[in-house]
């Protein structure tokens, strides 16, 4: 197909709609094909509003073809999203040898899970294509998976692309099987260079067929061997649990995320509370590039962003080419005459979009965290969850509100695992590494000390909107599960340090000198021994937990609370600053001059790292981020999207 002289002719003169109708016909020869493009050599421009729309990591696969001369590996692109696709790409060349355009066609992944059907082979068997420095994606799976536990793993290539094929015998196919010493193992299953005409099928395996040079296949063939403790990409760690402790798990059913306002509606700032917090960091952005004009931040090596200029341009936040994920929400149903509460009910004021937040001793009680704690253990029965983790902060009615949300969880019935007094981060982590799925933390996050609240995990999913709100109104319906819950104390800080100093390099003779505050909130009991953990040296600032905050408001978001750490920073010739806010999940961060990077910048710098190893990903930030940080991902081969303001909402669009 490459070398027809027809297609060359028309690549030579620069007919698109002529090439749009021969590539259509071409197409139709091909089963399985979703849409073939014939483009030119010196495309650069993606088209993403075409289905499936040539993409940034089409380009940059486009890219690597004009720089090379070898076989062009086939690829998954958009993996996880409806509009998921596979890309086989081949260069067109004329009479001379050189590249004048190349064929690009996207196949449905629907394929791959169809190949594997065919793959006779005793175990259970992945497909996995590889992301640079990231775990790989399981783009196809067949068999049992907990043979993975118990299983012995070989893996091999497939030719033309890189994927890798990985497969777990089964206990009787174990059987006489030699023990494998060396770096190579037998694998008993369809060798990856006949796989790949399998995963194509009809016409589209034929055209992938002659691309590849012929191959011969002893049936002794020697393949790569097996990588037995960990999968390719994934580190050590969260397969073990605390010594000692049962592991104990929840069905869960799949996530569909959560839906809060609709953002496609936004304007300018002009009326309401949201449109006056919007207006408020415009204008913080307008101040923060008229001090900082012209200056380049320059952190982590050489990433560079440039400041933001002359504030948010007009009819930033009604930007036409950026993504808004999400239809309108639909008209809300009639509601129902709402029960009325009963004393010791908590109010329906603390129920809020994406957390339940209070006054200690005023709006949340023990009564009423006891009584939330009964509505939170009867919605996860609902959704089939039996085990929860349970964790707080530093402030000083966390151990009385605890104890209350532990017996409504467990008078629900519920199982429940205290964790202590740790930060937020490592409840999160404490629901995958205990493999619940379900937690509750209870804190107040950056607000005063007189205040507590609820973050809520179940199955997977962090509440909020319409979930939040449904733990109100069965608490006035009296909606509750009844039982007797068991009660496990576990600490698993040291696990959350380990994992993480396995997954980000230890600086051996290389450390920065880091400023830490932790405004005397619960971070200040892990932070700097994680830091320390990576090989930083750590200068210390209010890292005793005090609930009472009694140096600054533990809140990185506001300047005033970082002049401590710029003075630390400065005075002591540290490489960067850290703040965090009351429960650990919120950061703040100040150069070595002493510069505050706000989040959106921030976020500028993680983009533009993530995007050099995955070209045309999705980054999701919140409506009350700059115009500038819209450019910056597009900039560098990003899809950016707007989403709501929380984190639950947040969380909930990552899925």
């Amino acid at each position: 197909m490459a070398s027809d002289p027809a297609l060359q002719s028309l690549l030579e003169s620069g007919d698109r709609a002529a090439l749009e109708a021969r590539a259509s016909i071409l197409a139709g020869r091909l089963p399985g094909a979703l849409r073939l493009r014939i483009l030119p050599a010196d495309v650069s421009e993606p088209r993403l509003d075409e289905n499936p729309p040539l993409t940034f990591a089409s380009l940059d696969l486009i890219r690597r073809a004009r720089k090379s001369s070898g076989p062009l590996p086939a690829e998954v692109h958009l993996f996880g999203r409806p509009d998921a696709h596979l890309i086989l790409l081949e260069r067109v060349t004329d009479g001379q040898g050189r590249v004048i355009g190349f064929l690009h066609l996207s196949l449905s992944t629907d394929l791959l899970a169809q190949a594997l059907t065919k793959v006779e082979t005793p175990g259970y068997v992945e497909l996995h294509q590889p992301v640079p420095k990231s775990r790989p994606l399981v783009l196809a799976r067949r068999g049992n998976p907990a043979l993975r536990e118990r299983g012995r793993q070989q893996s091999a290539h497939v030719p033309g692309s890189s994927w890798r094929l990985l497969l777990w015998l089964t206990p009787a196919a174990l059987e006489g099987l030699p023990v494998e010493t060396g770096s190579e193992s037998r694998l008993p299953l369809l060798p990856g260079s006949l796989l790949a005409p399998v995963l194509l099928g009809g016409g589209a395996g034929l055209w992938w067929s002659r691309r590849q040079p012929r191959v011969r296949v002893h049936p002794g063939t020697s393949y790569e061997g097996a990588v037995r403790a960990i999968m390719e990409g994934q580190y050590p760690g969260m397969e073990h649990l605390i010594p000692g402790l049962k592991r104990v798990s929840g069905e869960a059913p799949l996530g569909k995320g959560l839906e809060g306002e609709d953002i496609t509606r936004i304007t300018m700032p002009g009326s309401g509370d949201e449109s006056a917090e919007l207006e408020a960091v415009a204008a913080k952005a307008r101040e923060a590039a008229a001090r900082d004009e012209g200056e380049v931040l320059d952190l982590s090596g050489g990433m560079e962003v440039e400041e933001l200029e002359e504030g948010l341009p007009e009819g930033a936040l009604e930007q036409p080419d950026l993504v808004l994920d999400g239809e309108p929400s639909a008209p809300a149903p009639e509601a129902a005459p709402a029960a009325e509460a009963a004393e010791g009910d908590p109010p329906a004021s603390i129920f809020r979009a994406y957390d339940i937040r209070g006054v200690v001793g005023r709006t949340l009680t023990e009564e009423g965290v006891y009584r939330i704690g009964l509505a939170i253990g009867s919605e996860a029965a609902q959704r089939g969850q039996q085990v929860i983790v349970v964790a707080r902060d530093g402030r000083l009615s966390g151990p009385e509100l605890s104890a209350a949300l532990i017996r409504g969880l467990r008078d629900s019935g519920r199982d429940v695992i205290d964790i202590g007094m740790v930060p937020t981060p490592v409840l999160y982590f404490a629901t995958f590494f205990l493999e619940t799925g379900s937690g509750v933390m209870l804190t107040g996050s950056h607000n005063p000390p007189d205040y507590n609240g609820l973050k809520i995990v179940l199955g997977g999913d962090t509440l909020s909107g319409a979930a939040i709100t449904a733990l109100h109104e069965r608490i006035l319906r009296n909606d509750f599960t009844s039982g007797e819950g068991a009660l496990q104390h576990a600490d698993i800080g040291a696990d959350y340090i380990r994992r993480i100093s396995e997954d980000i390099p230890v600086a051996l003779g290389r450390g920065l000198k880091v400023a830490v505050d932790c405004g005397n909130g619960v971070a200040g009991a892990l932070a700097p021994s994680l830091i320390r953990a990576l090989g930083h040296e750590v200068i210390e600032l209010y890292c005793e937990v005090d609930g009472t905050f009694p140096n600054h408001h533990p809140d990185p978001s506001q300047p005033e609370n970082l002049s401590d750490l710029i003075e630390a920073v400065t005075g002591q010739g540290a490489d960067l600053g850290l703040a965090f806010d009351g429960d650990g999940d919120r950061l703040g961060v100040v150069d070595g001059e002493g510069n505050i990077i706000w989040p959106d910048r921030q976020l500028m710098l993680f983009a533009i790292d993530v995007l050099s190893r995955n070209p045309g990903a999705d980054i999701i930030f919140d409506v009350k981020c700059s115009g500038h940080l819209k450019r910056v991902i597009e900039e560098h081969s990003g899809r950016p999207v707007m989403w709501k303001t929380g984190h639950s909402l947040i969380k909930a669009r990552m899925k």
